[in-house]
């Protein structure tokens, strides 16, 4: 993906972005080629540039806005099957992370109330969670991102440092043979944090992101346990996930 695109994926992500941000998106560039390339964009129409960094150009806001509705309507049938074959990884008595995103969202909802521990980034899934009177939700404090609704930053990285995960259920806007991948540089820090706290990984991932390459790879195949999806994979993932003893769960399997 060129430069320029990555700025702008990154931006219509987030919203906003601070120059530091951006920089570290761009990756090896000067200041000077950085805001030539958001001059570029602001003069498409695409963004506006401000004191600091750069913000969605107004026009678009309401596309950001509406973008996790879109998403939590995609392949809605496809998340509650994911959902339902996930539950029976959700343990009372373990420490649990709960990853943000609409597949996440199902298996809050899947769930019976218990005695859990569940840790997330999610600002709705703490919510939802939050009427299970009995258990001990932890939410994970920082910036909120408002296309994803997660709470990313450095705060939030150092509070994971010091909580012990069982079992992580993660989930990603695209993967393939080469592993996951997302669009959020910030997001893409929290949950390979998440990964390397947990003693084991559960991917939760709909057959609609097959294929799907974005920006920044969070996780190879050998980073995860588990992995349970609504369609049967292509082959190649198959072999793949055999060859990094990555169990493959699928609904049509019972």
């Amino acid at each position: 993906m060129a430069r320029k695109d990555k700025l702008l994926y990154y931006i219509e992500n987030r919203g906003e972005a601070s120059v530091s941000e951006l920089m570290e998106v761009a990756g090896a560039c000067s200041k000077m080629t950085l805001w030539r390339d958001l001059k570029s964009l602001e003069k498409d129409g695409h963004i506006r540039r401000v004191h600091g960094g750069a913000v969605i150009a107004r026009e678009k806001q309401n596309v950001t806005v509406d973008a996790y509705n879109t998403r939590e309507n995609s392949n809605h049938q496809g998340k509650l099957l994911i959902a339902q074959e996930a539950r029976a990884f959700v343990t009372e008595g373990k420490s649990l992370y709960f990853d943000s995103g609409t597949t996440i969202m199902e298996l809050v909802d899947a769930i019976e109330p218990g005695r859990y521990t569940i840790i997330t980034p999610g600002a709705n899934t703490a919510v939802k969670l939050s009427q299970f009177t009995d258990s001990i939700i932890i939410g994970l404090g920082g910036q909120l991102n408002p296309l994803t609704l997660t709470f990313t930053g450095s705060y939030t990285e150092h509070f994971l440092e010091d909580i012990s995960i069982d079992t992580a259920f993660i989930s990603a806007p695209g993967f393939s043979e080469n592993g996951f991948s997302m669009s959020s540089i910030n997001e893409r820090s929290i949950k390979k944090s998440a990964i390397r706290k947990a003693n084991r990984v559960v991917m939760l991932i709909d057959s609609t992101k097959v294929g799907v390459i974005c920006p920044f790879e969070f996780a190879a195949w050998s980073d995860i346990d588990y992995l349970i999806t609504d369609r049967r994979l292509p082959a190649e993932y198959e072999s793949i996930a055999g060859e990094n003893n990555v169990t493959i769960i699928y609904p049509t399997d019972k």
